[in-house]
């Protein structure tokens, strides 16, 4: 019996076995492979003498690759798991190694290239400008790579580092790469050769400190070849086109934070510039090659020349634009231009015009931020102004003083919808240095969604638009200033307020004024401030004035002086200096006049908001002052005067350290 009843158990066994495995294999059938995506590249490489050079295309973990023809175009299919759509495409141009060069261009996700490339599935430079490989591209990608702190993996990494980067720095780079690149053997023999720690220009490119101080020695000891080579770069056919893509509008709004002006193109062919001195009519056109316009001759600084009783302007007069890349919302265009002086007692003949190209951001109007959300109704702002509103009170008619307002508080009662009324603080200060302070209040209303509007009681129009523009963390405004008809703008931060005043036992300290990270074309600049429990402060600064890589005693200054809280509850740093204006200790917080130690500059510290624990919004109040002795300049009772030259309002980033950034000379 048990035999038996065994043999059943085992074969129904078997059978319930055979069965499981004959259902997993059906269902493995039944699987359908995962859905690829296709697409193909198709670009130029800036191959300059090389040959054998390759592209390849990184996407994941994916490489792809094709070889570069003899014109410098290539073409590459990639063929991925529709899973990995959101990859980022990442373009190489690969050389002999001996050649110590390696191009990059960040194209962006897999997504985004299938959107650009349309139906037939073929990416070209007229749907993406990346997709060119060239010395400026690398050094947008090292820049871009350098703020991400690391290589880019996604789409919204490099979005957001795109909206920080600085131009100018871009093109620098690019400029020193490709003389790396068709100048070697010169610089070689002028000791500006590849640094023998770096493998390629492009390791070169992404290490900030070493490519900051290698474009200082460049432009220090070349500089001639520095400025033509940037000219080249521009020159170079296939690298800059004539707009972002064939799928963009050349009609917009743009805004250029660095060069401090607002392009309007229309469709009819006009358009206006606005900057922070001037504003003109142009006309424009776009032909294969470029955007050429007219009329954008533009007074850009203006100077009082006593000697012939006349202005001396600075003019800068844009002839053309091209693009090198396009952004979400702003792009990288490089502007053609002449910069000259024209005195008002000469004719234009007589004006000396020196070539300028520039490489800058363009902000669309696609790139402003609603009001709504930077502009809470009932909190303090610190916004931007153009036009200083007031005069010193009772200046000394002898000495000609300098004011400048760059920002007003505000604050906005009332709704988005109808708009309301804004409390606005304005500043005056007497010829003392005193600052004293009166409300006053306007009107304010939305123009769209992106644009308020502010009237102020004095009749200037404001017309504000906050930017999608992180440039040093930062909040970024344009300000338009209407009075009379005529037009100026301002491209500045705004802060809000979060903190009132500051708790004096937690003030002593080291603040940092200027942040390394951002002073690319000043190697190892150094600058902050150290407030004493005492009262008593250090400033230091440093700088690699002689371009050796490292910082020596002589290259470090330090100021001493005095602070304290004063009744505004703002920090006061005051320094102190003889006629000959070096440092000196102060009888007093207030010398008398016939000391020979006086007060010689002034720093004003409102807190304004506290980013993190480190980061404060600051504005600040900076004042120069001199004790000038004359008999056109009148005196007090002690046989002297001090006289305030000049006075600044404006934004700083402050930031708090725990330690030295670097160590200076012993104390």
């Amino acid at each position: 019996m048990y035999p038996k009843f065994l043999s059943n158990f085992l074969i129904i066994g078997c059978l319930l076995l055979l069965s499981a495995c004959s259902s997993d294999d059906k269902d493995k059938n039944n699987e359908l492979p995962e859905k690829t995506v296709s697409l193909t590249i198709e670009g130029y490489v800036e191959t300059t003498s090389f040959t054998h050079a390759e592209v390849r295309l990184q996407v994941a973990d994916t490489e792809f690759y094709g070889e570069v023809d003899a014109l410098g175009n290539y073409s590459i299919d990639i063929d991925i798991p529709e899973s990995q759509i959101d990859s980022f495409v990442r373009a190489e141009a690969i050389f002999p190694a001996e050649s110590s060069i390696r191009l990059v261009s960040l194209l962006g996700s897999v997504r985004t290239l299938l959107e650009k490339s349309g139906e037939d599935g073929v990416l070209v430079r007229t749907e993406l400008l990346d997709v060119n490989i060239t010395s400026l591209s690398t050094a947008l990608s090292a820049v871009i790579e350098t703020t991400n702190d690391g290589p880019v993996i996604s789409q919204s990494q490099y979005e957001l580092a795109y909206h920080k980067i600085d131009a100018s720095v871009v093109f620098a780079i690019a400029t020193s790469l490709k003389m790396l690149i068709n100048d070697s053997p010169y610089l070689v023999e002028n000791g500006l050769g590849l640094p023998e720690k770096f493998i390629d220009i492009y390791e070169l490119a992404t290490n900030y400190n070493e490519i900051s101080l290698y474009v200082a020695k460049v432009t220090d000891s070349v500089f001639d070849l520095f400025v033509e080579t940037k000219k080249e770069i521009v020159r170079e056919e296939g690298i800059l086109a004539s707009s972002p893509s064939k799928f963009s509008f050349i009609a917009d709004s743009y805004y250029l934070p660095s060069k401090g002006v607002r392009l309007i193109l229309r469709d009819d062919g006009t358009g206006e510039i606005n900057s922070l001195v001037d504003s003109v009519d142009i006309t424009w056109v776009q032909t294969n090659n470029a955007i050429i316009i007219d009329g954008a001759d533009l007074v850009i600084s203006s100077n009082y020349n006593e000697f012939d009783s006349s202005y001396e302007e600075t003019h800068y007069k844009i002839n053309k634009i091209n693009w090198l890349s396009e952004g979400s919302n702003h792009d990288l265009i490089v502007i053609d231009a002449q910069e000259y002086e024209h005195s008002q007692n000469e004719e234009y003949k007589n004006s000396v015009f020196g070539d300028r190209t520039d490489l800058a951001i363009a902000l669309r109007s696609s790139g402003m931020l609603p009001v709504s959300d930077k502009i809470e109704l009932g909190k303090l702002y610190s916004l931007p102004i153009v036009t200083t509103p007031s005069e010193i009170i009772n200046p000394i008619v002898e000495i000609t003083s300098k004011y400048t307002v760059k920002v007003l508080d505000m604050r906005f009662h009332g709704s988005y919808e109808s708009g309301g009324i804004v409390d606005i603080t304005f500043p005056e200060i007497n010829e003392s240095g005193e600052l004293l302070e009166f409300e006053r209040s306007g009107v304010w209303y939305l123009d769209y969604d992106d644009k308020i509007v502010v009237e102020m009681p004095n009749g200037v129009k404001l017309i504000y638009c906050f930017l999608n523009y992180e440039y040093k963390d930062l909040d970024w405004v344009f300000v338009l200033e209407d009075f009379e008809g005529k037009k100026t703008a301002r491209f500045y931060t705004s802060f809000v307020q979060n903190l009132k005043g500051w708790e004096e036992t937690e003030i002593s300290g080291l603040y940092q004024l200027t942040d390394p990270k951002y002073s690319f074309w000043w190697p190892l600049d150094h600058y902050w401030v150290e407030l004493k429990t005492d009262g008593a402060v250090m400033m230091i600064s440093a700088y690699d004035s002689d371009l050796s890589g490292s910082l020596e005693d002589d290259e470090i200054s330090i100021r001493h002086g005095l602070w304290k809280l004063n009744s505004k509850n703002n920090i006061e740093i005051r320094q102190y200096s003889d006629q000959s204006y070096k440092d000196c200790d102060p009888l007093s917080w207030n010398p008398p006049m016939n000391s020979d130690c006086q007060l010689h500059l002034v720093r004003n510290w409102e807190i304004f908001s506290v980013v993190d624990d480190q980061t404060l919004h600051v504005k600040s109040n900076f004042q120069f002052f001199s004790n000038t002795e004359g008999e056109n300049v009148p005196s007090d009772s002690n046989g002297g005067r001090l006289n305030l030259e000049s006075t600044l309002i404006y934004h700083s980033v402050v930031k708090k350290l725990s330690e030295r950034p670097i160590n200076i000379p012993y104390q």
